[in-house]
């Protein structure tokens, strides 16, 4: 469902703001006058608060490209501002969604931080950084598995220890897989774009 929404944006890139648009008001919509309802698997995927914080994501990959590098400071107190309000607000916690957009502000902070020099991260994080994605793909399955092992340990079985085998795999098994799988596609890919385009 959302490469097909996210596949709207290579062909009219006007197209997939409208979408986008209508998008985030639909799930507004929803949340703030529907409620529960019961919409088909389909609708209540598509209509889930949670896609905000990947329209917050998007957000961030275009002014990141736009904004000064001087409002660095600005955006991450005005993300931490909102992310305080946020946790003294007593409803906070329905809405958990809400949390995306402070945290997207402090990221969009920190981008802006780093192109300055000022921040510098170690390699292990940026490695994770390339591979989160990887590690998202990988993470539920693997999750899935190691608890049924866990499971299976009898007298040393426990939530947490369930938790940090399933952290653990996750995060392992996720950076073979973006350095043995997905870079080696992304750079394949890559070069068949540059033979098309001198094509």
């Amino acid at each position: 469902m959302f490469y097909m929404i996210f596949c709207l944006f290579f062909i009219s890139s006007r197209l997939f703001l409208i979408f986008l648009t209508g998008w985030v008001f639909a799930i507004c919509a929803t949340v703030w006058l529907v409620g529960d309802a019961d919409f088909s698997p389909f609708l209540t995927r598509l209509l889930d608060p949670i896609n905000l914080e990947f329209v917050f994501g998007m957000g961030v990959a275009y002014l990141a490209r736009g904004v000064s590098n001087r409002f660095s400071a600005a955006w991450i107190f005005l993300g931490s501002s909102i992310f305080v309000l946020l946790l003294l607000w007593p409803f906070a916690v329905e809405c958990r969604a809400l949390f995306g957009l402070p945290f997207s502000m402090l990221v969009l902070g920190a981008v802006l931080l780093e192109r300055q020099g000022k921040l510098v991260l170690p390699r292990w994080m940026v490695l994770m950084g390339d591979a989160s994605y990887s590690i998202y793909l990988i993470h539920n399955p693997l999750v899935s598995l190691t608890s049924r092992l866990v499971g299976r340990l009898h007298v040393f079985a426990s939530w947490g220890l369930g938790m940090l085998v399933g952290v653990a795999s996750s995060v392992i098994v996720g950076v073979l897989y973006h350095l043995f799988v997905e870079k080696p596609l992304i750079r394949l890919f890559r070069q068949q774009f540059k033979r098309l385009r001198a094509a």
